[in-house]
């Protein structure tokens, strides 16, 4: 029981140490080497964990993915403001993984495993949305499916805009 808490504490240092290295100088520009240092072990060990960076990425898009899942929409019936307030306070409010987010999608456009991940979150945060709006007054004509798919839409360039302030802001 010891070792395989010992195991999962390891791969968790390396996907920590994963995400700190992509904040700094993003995935394609990180080694193995910078990320074994990172996570103070050597290659050889973090290999042993996973089987190369590639896989570290997974995990690590599990995790976000995961975390996304469980904050930004919660399960329950609560009133559709609440669930509102709960988006927008869990994704656009002090976010600083938002850089990394878009990243992961761009990533994933070559990497199957990863695009079945992240399409995972925008049917569910598709799902979440149509409840709302099958529980909301609506324009007259629009169905709670076709304003789901809009908003939905809206969801990504108001995330694509959060990150370009954040990049203007940092270069002021």
């Amino acid at each position: 029981a010891a070792a395989r808490r010992d195991g999962r504490a390891r791969r968790k240092a390396i996907v920590r140490a994963l995400h700190r290295l992509m904040i700094a100088q993003g995935f394609a520009e990180t080694t193995l080497k910078e990320l074994a240092a990172e996570a103070g072990m050597s290659v050889s060990h973090l290999l042993y964990y996973y089987t190369g960076k590639e896989a570290i990425l997974i995990a690590f898009c599990e995790e976000i993915v995961e975390r996304v899942l469980a904050t930004a929409f919660p399960q329950g019936d609560d009133e559709p403001g609440a669930k509102i307030e709960t988006l927008v306070r869990n994704r656009f409010v002090g976010r600083p993984e938002s850089g990394i987010w878009k990243e992961v999608k761009a990533l994933a456009i070559h990497r199957p495993e990863l695009c079945r991940l992240l399409a995972s979150t925008f049917r569910v945060r598709h799902d979440h949305l149509l409840d709302l709006f099958s529980r909301t007054p609506r324009q007259p004509g629009l169905s709670a499916d076709d304003a789901a798919e809009m908003a939905g839409a809206m969801w990504e360039g108001l995330l694509d805009s959060v990150q370009l302030d954040g990049l203007s802001e940092a270069e002021a």
